[in-house]
């Protein structure tokens, strides 16, 4: 099964040690490693690629933050301008969109979405932005008060607004019209952009981690165990028997994996892609999905 239009986020996993956590991890500087769908090549990076810091991506391209605060397209190729998102400090990945955290706080954007899509070429976000992500063509930024502030298309109210009854956001992770929150007190808050409802997690946590599916959710405990809610039409909701010790969390269209703490990845859900086939013999320490890798 191909799900395509709505997805954003991103791509291929990295290596390194994790220093911050988020929808897309930034860590110390590593290699990537990429498997699943490559129509695009989208899961492909070059051997050279190992100073990248933070991956993210679509269905159709995926990017790389490097340690020199370039960013690097994955193909090549595509027709996101490297040159508009680099000086990042943290890069996010849409449908024919991406932006980035400029060291000023303010978003650039780069797209070949088309008119309808309202794809914005920079944002400035007041108070200062310090995390972002975007599903489909919403971006959610997260502000250094706490507060969240919605973008780029007309489903959320206009084209910079302050989302409502949401405080002290420290996380956010989308996909499609998905999206959660996670806060400073570890209470998750889910949204469907469609229809504009905020809902809480069915469990009060704390929680230190989130990963939006297409119509599921995860939600990383402290305790290193996880809990799913959603859709499971093909066992994206159903963890795996004893899955603990847990470091990190990602969510593809219809698939779930969960990183350990001994490097190891563990998949469930929907396999039609060879989402599972991460390569042998590595020990991975951050990890992202894409819709279909």
């Amino acid at each position: 099964m191909r799900l395509r239009r709505l997805f954003p986020l991103v791509v291929v996993l990295l290596a390194p040690k994790s220093i911050e956590a988020g929808e897309s991890q930034i860590v110390s500087p590593g290699k990537v490693y990429g498997w699943g769908d490559n129509s695009f090549r989208q899961s492909a990076p070059p051997d050279n690629l190992t100073n990248a810091v933070q991956v993210s991506g679509s269905d159709e391209f995926s990017l790389a933050l490097r340690d020199t605060f370039v960013v690097t397209t994955l193909p090549g190729d595509s027709r996101i301008s490297e040159n508009a998102l680099s000086a990042a400090r943290a890069v996010a990945a849409g449908w024919q969109t991406a932006v980035s955290i400029r060291p000023d706080g303010n978003i650039n954007g780069s797209s070949y979405a088309d008119p309808d899509y309202h794809p914005f070429p920079m944002w400035s976000p007041t108070p200062r932005t310090v995390g972002l992500t975007m599903g489909g063509v919403i971006t959610l930024a997260v502000q250094e008060d706490g507060t969240v502030a919605t973008g780029g298309t007309e489903v959320l109210p206009g084209d910079v607004s302050p989302l409502p009854g949401v405080s002290n956001i420290v996380a956010v992770s989308g996909i499609g019209s998905h999206f959660l929150l996670l806060d400073k007190f570890g209470k998750v808050r889910e949204i469907d952009a469609n229809y504009g409802v905020i809902n809480d997690a069915p469990e009060s946590g704390p929680f230190k981690g989130i990963a939006a599916g297409l119509q599921h959710a995860l939600a990383l405990r402290e305790n290193g165990t996880v809990l799913a809610w959603g859709r499971n039409d093909y066992g994206q909701g159903n963890l795996p028997v004893g899955l603990t010790n847990v470091i990190a969390i990602t969510a593809g269209g219809l698939f779930s994996a969960a990183l350990k703490s001994d490097g190891k990845i563990v998949f469930w859900g929907l396999n039609d892609h060879g989402e599972f086939n991460a390569p042998a013999g590595v020990s991975f320490k951050a990890i992202a999905a894409g819709p279909h890798h």
